[in-house]
This record gives structure tokens, C-alpha cells and sequence, in this order.
């Protein structure tokens, strides 16, 4: 067969199979049209779940009658007129497809009416001949489309439609998106000629979380927290569900870049990863958050129905949203139920949110007029009901017999297992003598990487952080400590001197987690006092353990692994240091208590 260039016709109906999926695919172009045309109201009238009738109506700027046959063709657009422009997309179409590729598998209308044209134009085109006649109308300013019979040229699409019931639920979540995407605008749903949805307008932040609310219910809002994070030219704000929120499906999951609803792999990992220890991995997480960047760092062009985009920076981004919804996340959980964390590293501080995070939390902006319910929420990684039953059981029977108070701390022990956590800073071992003790969990752990940070030296293995952040010192802090970054940097703490303030840019690895502020002051406090003592590479070591440690919380997991590391350091003996030796009595009361 010789090659030739395909017919208008036949090229549209192609561009069709890649644009018109189902009526929920029309209303997307044509929704998005009128919010690219600057609308301010816009209707939405279906028939028949859209088998038979789809009429979008809005009130933005309109077609000229000189341009009405030109909007039906192929390739026409007024969003792009250059290569620059195709950088810098700032509109939901741009692709020039969507009106011609519609008309080709139904039969359209379009009537529009600028503000400077006395009277309104109509444009018809139906199926594969594609002729368009231009006629007067009747038509307030702004655009209608109506499109009729979808797919009636078409039989072997039009088969594959589902229930009218069925589409219209795609086209009803379609138009939830873009309320979501566009608060300014109000939305009018109509379904066989009854109103079902009307998303008023929203100016305010109440009257954001009100439209937020309409979509994603009411529960949603009562249990997730507002989020407004800004670092450099990258901005991360709405709002995202608590771990009571979770669902068991992802129908409550938003996610929106520069006002463009998309799915990408990359940030539902990102956000994932930030739920990993906190919620079922059966649950998913629920949101509605908006990235907003630089529009020539990402590119919306690579999927026809533009759900997809690609970061030419991806894995910043991806660092970034994980990094923000962490410090949003973690504060709000209960200090009794913390999040667990890998037991050979130091991931049991819950990190304080950065200077950015708290100025955004108290902008106007971010503001709302509800609070977040308190959460409590425990982590399944603690022993269960049967093995506290079987300690208990343990417990009451040794409890019996005379305890062996003569035995040698040393052998004891050697033997001493673990049984219980106790107030998420002890851990409660004995062993089948009935010797009870509790071992400090803060203390192990400061032993166990004092001696790391030692086999480290000269230089403590740092980890750099993602985003700087700012530390901020009294002037003679901030004095020392800009005169000793070298110091500080054999500890693996990298800081700048930026004048007005300091700022971290890596930190011990052992320590990535631990809330930064506080851990640099205490730190930066204990060396000045103690000049004298900078040259004992020992000392300093255990005062980098000890500044690291001060805001430990343990749950089970975190404990064992502090108590194996222990055990490996002393060649399988606890050292008498670690350990309070306790009356089983006493215990078993404390036990009863909890």
C-alpha cells in the first residue's frame, strides 16, 4: 500500500479514540475550556448520563464569529503560539484537539459571544463530513457546547458505554476534581433536568475547607490538618487526612499540580512513604494537596488526556513532599504512640516542624476555623495481647518463689530477656530466677553510639539534608559556634554562617531524625562549657550521643533493637550501669496499672 497522508476525517476520529474515552472525556475538554476561557460560572447539564445529551455553558470571554470554524478544526488553539510557550504552560488545554476530535463522533453545537460582539454566532459540525455552518443565536456572553449523541457514527464505541448510571458517576467525580482545582469559579451539575451539585465560589479559607468539605464529606475535614509549606520556589499546601481518615479504597486521594489534577506514581510514593509506620498498609492515605513550581521544571505534555506529568527534577520532588507531610505528620501524633523506625538506626525522635512549617501553619492563608481532633494512635508493631498474657503468666508464677538477690549482676545479667516496655523509656527483663531489673533504654542507646561515633573518628559519617535549615542561637551560642564549624563538622554537623543566623546542612546520619533545633542547642551549649575537654575525642563523642538522645521515645520494636545492639557491644552482658534492679512485686503492679 502506498503511504499518504491521511483524510481530515479520518484523522480526527483517531485523535478521538486518544481524547474520547467516554462522556466523562468530554465534559473534562469541555470544562476545562471554560476555565481556561476565565469563567466565572459554569453549567453542566447531562442527559442520559451523557449517552444522549452533554451541554457545558459559561460565562468567560467567548469565540469571535471570524473564529467559530476555525475553534472545529484540528490543531487550533489559542493557548500556544510558540515553542516558548509550550515551556511555560499555564492553561488545562493546549493541544488544539479537543473541540475537532469531539465534533468527529457526535453532533456538535457551539454558540459563543464575546463582550465585544452585539450579538452571538453558532457553529454545528456533525461526524465524518465535518462541515461547519455558522449561523446567528440568541446568547449572553460567554460559550455553550452541547454535544448530541456521542458515538452514533461510531457503533463499536458506542457499545463499550456503560450504564447511564455508571458514566454519570465518572463524569460526577470528574467534576470534583476540578471544583477542587479552581475555588473561584462556582459549578452547576444537572442531571436529567435535576440540579445535583452547586460548588459556590470560595474566597476565603473557611469557604475553602466548606468546598473541600462538599467533596470529600465532612468527616474528612474534621480529621486532617491544613498544610501550607513554602521553600524556595516550591510551595506545598492543603489539606491531608489523619491516620483515622485512611480508607480502604484511594477514591479520597487529590492531588493537584499547578491546578492541574493529576496521578503520578512518583508523589503517591512520596506520600506513602510518609503514611508507611502510621496507618494499615491495606488503608490508603486521604488528601487534597496542591504543588505549586516554576512551570518550566515540570512537563504536562507527555499523556493525551494530560493526567500524567514528568519533574525534570524528580526525586527533589519527591524528597520534598515526603519531607513536608513528615514534619506535618509526626507532631500531631500522641507522645505515647510514636512512629516506629529501623532498630539499628536513630529514628526514634519525633522531628519538630522547621521555621517554614510553623511560619505557614500561622498565615492567614492556612488558617481555618476548625481544629483537628486529637489523635491517638498505636502502632502494630508492639507484642501482642497473647504475648503480654504469656509475660504476665511468666511474671506471676516467678513471683512465687524467694527472689535471688545474691546473684551476681553480671550472670544476671547475661540472661536477662525482655518482657515488657514500661513508660516508652525502660524495658522491663528478667529472667526464669525471678531477677527482674528495668534497663534504661536512653542510656543503652547512648552507649551503643558513643562507641559508633568513636570507630567514626575523625570524622562522624554525616547524612545532608534535603532542605537547609535554619538554626537560630543566642549571640554567644551563635558566636562559638560560628567560630568552631570546623569542630562541628568532624561531628558531622555541617553548618553555614549566614550572619543573622546559622544554617544546617547535614547532620550525624545516626541522628537524621532527632528534632535539629533543640539537639544544636544543647550540643553547642555543653561544648562551650567545657572548652578544656574538645581535644578528649571520647568525651565529645558521648556528648554528641548525649545531646542526640535527650528526646528518645521507644516503642517495642525501637527498644529490642537498642537492647540486641547493647548485647553485641558487651558481648552478651548488660552492663550494671543500664540496669535497676526491682522487687517482681512492684512490677507486677505497674504491669496491672498499665
Amino acid at each position: 500500500m502506498a503511504i499518504h497522508i491521511l483524510p481530515a476525517q479520518l484523522a480526527n476520529q483517531i485523535a478521538a479514540g486518544e481524547v474520547v474515552e467516554r462522556p466523562a472525556s468530554v465534559v473534562k475538554e469541555l470544562v476545562e475550556n471554560s476555565i481556561d476561557a476565565g469563567a466565572q460560572t459554569i453549567e453542566v447539564v447531562i442527559d442520559r448520563g451523557g449517552h444522549k445529551r452533554i451541554l457545558v455553558r459559561d460565562d468567560g470571554c467567548g469565540v469571535s464569529e471570524q473564529e467559530l470554524t476555525l475553534a472545529l478544526s484540528r490543531h487550533a488553539t489559542s493557548k500556544l503560539s510558540s515553542q516558548d510557550d509550550l515551556e511555560h504552560i499555564h492553561t488545562l488545554g493546549f493541544r488544539g484537539e479537543a473541540l475537532a476530535s469531539i465534533s468527529s463522533v457526535s453532533r456538535l453545537t457551539l454558540t459563543s459571544r464575546p463582550k465585544d460582539q452585539d450579538k452571538a454566532w453558532q457553529a454545528q459540525a456533525a461526524g465524518r463530513d465535518m462541515n461547519v455552518n455558522v449561523t446567528p443565536a440568541a446568547h449572553p456572553v460567554g460559550t455553550s457546547v452541547e454535544v448530541l449523541d456521542l458515538f452514533f457514527n461510531t457503533p463499536a464505541r458506542r457499545k463499550f458505554l456503560r450504564s447511564e448510571k455508571t458514566e454519570f458517576t465518572h463524569i460526577d467525580e470528574l467534576l470534583k476534581r476540578l471544583a477542587l482545582s479552581h475555588y473561584d469559579i462556582t459549578i452547576k451539575v444537572t442531571h436529567n433536568d435535576k440540579l445535583l451539585r452547586q460548588y459556590r465560589a470560595a474566597q476565603t479559607p473557611e469557604q475553602y475547607a466548606r468546598r473541600v468539605a462538599a467533596v470529600m464529606g465532612k468527616r474528612f475535614i474534621e480529621q486532617s490538618w491544613a498544610i501550607d509549606n513554602q521553600h524556595q520556589n516550591l510551595r506545598l499546601w492543603g489539606w491531608v487526612g489523619t491516620p483515622q481518615a485512611a480508607c480502604p479504597s484511594n477514591e479520597l486521594q487529590y492531588f493537584y499540580v499547578n491546578g492541574r489534577v493529576i496521578r503520578d506514581k512518583l508523589i503517591l510514593h512520596a506520600i506513602r512513604q510518609s503514611f508507611a509506620n502510621v496507618i494499615d498498609d491495606k488503608l490508603y492515605p486521604s488528601f487534597v494537596l496542591y504543588l505549586e513550581l516554576p512551570t518550566e521544571q515540570v512537563d504536562v505534555n507527555v499523556h493525551p488526556t494530560k493526567h500524567e506529568v514528568r519533574f525534570h527534577q524528580a526525586r527533589l520532588i519527591h524528597d520534598y513532599i515526603q519531607k513536608v507531610l513528615n514534619e506535618v505528620i509526626q507532631p500531631h501524633l500522641d507522645e505515647e504512640y510514636t512512629q516506629d523506625v529501623s532498630a539499628h538506626y536513630h529514628d526514634y525522635a519525633v522531628a519538630e516542624p522547621s521555621v517554614e512549617t510553623k511560619e505557614a501553619k500561622s498565615s492567614p492563608q492556612s488558617s481555618t476555623s476548625y481544629q483537628p481532633t486529637p489523635l491517638r494512635y498505636k502502632h502494630s508493631d508492639g507484642p501482642s495481647q497473647r504475648q503480654l498474657t504469656t509475660q504476665r503468666q511468666w511474671l506471676a508464677d516467678s513471683a512465687k518463689s524467694e527472689p535471688s538477690q545474691s546473684a551476681a549482676i553480671s550472670s544476671s545479667g547475661a540472661s536477662l530477656r525482655p518482657l515488657q516496655l514500661l513508660g516508652q523509656s525502660h524495658l522491663l527483663v528478667g529472667d526464669q530466677t525471678s531477677q527482674l531489673a528495668l534497663l534504661d533504654l536512653a542510656k543503652t542507646w547512648q552507649q551503643v553510639y558513643t562507641q559508633q561515633f568513636i570507630k567514626q573518628w575523625p570524622k562522624i559519617v554525616a547524612a545532608p539534608l534535603l532542605l537547609p535549615q535554619k538554626i537560630v542561637l543566642d549571640e554567644e551560642a551563635a558566636d562559638w559556634a560560628g567560630a568552631h564549624l570546623e569542630l562541628l563538622a568532624q561531628l558531622g554537623i555541617s553548618m553555614r554562617d549566614d550572619k543573622t543566623h546559622l544554617t544546617l546542612l547535614a547532620i550525624p546520619s545516626s541522628l537524621r531524625r532527632a528534632a535539629q533545633q533543640p539537639f544544636i542547642e544543647r550540643l553547642v551549649a555543653v561544648l562551650m562549657q567545657h572548652v578544656s575537654a574538645l581535644e578528649d575525642t571520647s568525651w565529645l563523642c558521648q556528648q554528641l550521643a548525649i545531646a542526640g538522645s535527650s528526646e528518645l521515645q521507644f516503642n517495642w520494636s525501637s527498644a529490642l533493637g537498642v537492647y540486641q545492639q547493647s548485647l553485641e557491644l558487651t558481648d552478651g552482658v548488660l552492663s550494671e550501669q543500664l540496669l535497676t534492679f526491682v522487687d517482681d512485686s512492684l512490677i507486677l503492679k505497674a504491669l496491672h496499672n498499665d
